[in-house]
């Protein structure tokens, strides 16, 4: 598996992490998140029924910020076949991956002082689920940086599921205290959506909106919540042995608790929330003309 080469590693229970504060990512970086995250891209892709949100029409170049297994930038690819496609991220996707030729990945860590692009590169900046990856103090770097390679009259997206259910019962209010607890101390908010718009206008970009999606979590929600429990599953699983050191608790403790969990999302209805923020960034008058026919 070839990575951005400052990365470092360390394994736990078998499953590869990132080591160090420069990327404080507290999910697996291995294929078995891989495949958790191709998942994840089905279960979001049939809560919005589309791959994006934001009004793009006609975008001649795509920026997907932590691709990942690539799935949503080659579904992306056969939308819009005449359109060049970017995916960035510190490892390349499996072995098995076939991109189509209007797609490629390069391996950069998008925390730091700027992108490894030009200015006003794409029309269209995509990121899907990278709230675990950023830490909440370079959010607002971030947003300017996107906003920064995002051509003038081009739309930046930002989706994020809200991982505090609704409806949470007992079990499941303790197991969102022991995973805020371990993610606020690596510097992440778990609770970004609240004020992303904010950050997002604060970046410079206008016209932000926000589409809230409601997404049932467990067997009472059919084919989708079951969806969404196993996505969750895998994930709150992964970061179990993290969470269990910080807390200084036995991992099979919160192990228990999060296959007791399962009975608990039916009983009380879980459900979680997806939300798709997007804005525009500014035309300028000498370039509003040819934005508008691509991206508006």
């Amino acid at each position: 598996m070839a990575d951005y080469p400052e990365s470092k590693y360390v394994y736990v229970n078998g499953r590869r992490y990132i080591d160090g504060p420069s990327i404080p990512y507290v999910l697996p970086v291995d294929f078995q998140e891989m495949d958790r995250q191709v998942l994840q891209s089905f279960m979001l892709d049939a809560v919005t029924e589309s791959l994006y949100t934001a009004p793009i029409q006609h975008p001649r170049t795509i920026l997907d910020v932590g691709c990942g297994s690539c799935s949503w930038m080659i579904k992306m690819a056969s939308q819009f076949p005449g359109s060049k496609l970017v995916g960035i991220d510190i490892q390349q996707p499996a072995p098995d991956t076939v991109l189509p030729d209007n797609c490629h990945v390069e391996l950069a860590n998008i925390i730091g002082p700027r992108m490894p692009f030009a200015r006003d590169s794409f029309d269209f900046v995509h990121h899907r689920q990278l709230g675990m990856a950023i830490p909440w103090s370079s959010w607002p770097g971030y947003l300017v940086n996107c906003a920064e390679i995002t051509t003038p009259g081009g739309w930046v997206e930002i989706s994020e599921l809200k991982i505090l259910f609704n409806y949470a019962g007992p079990i499941g209010q303790q197991i969102q205290r022991l995973l805020e607890g371990f993610t606020k101390a690596r510097d992440i908010n778990i609770r970004l959506n609240d004020t992303l718009d904010h950050l997002m206008a604060a970046a410079g970009l206008e016209e932000v909106h926000c589409e809230v999606y409601q997404i049932p979590v467990g067997e009472w929600g059919g084919q989708l919540g079951k969806l969404a429990w196993a996505d969750y599953y895998h994930a709150i699983s992964a970061m179990a042995p993290q969470m269990a050191a910080h807390h200084n608790v036995a991992l099979e403790d919160i192990k228990y608790l999060v296959e007791a969990l399962r009975d608990e999302t039916d009983v009380n209805q879980y459900c979680c929330e997806l939300y798709c923020h997007y804005g525009r960034k500014p035309a300028s008058s000498s370039s509003s003309s040819s934005s508008s026919s691509s991206s508006s």
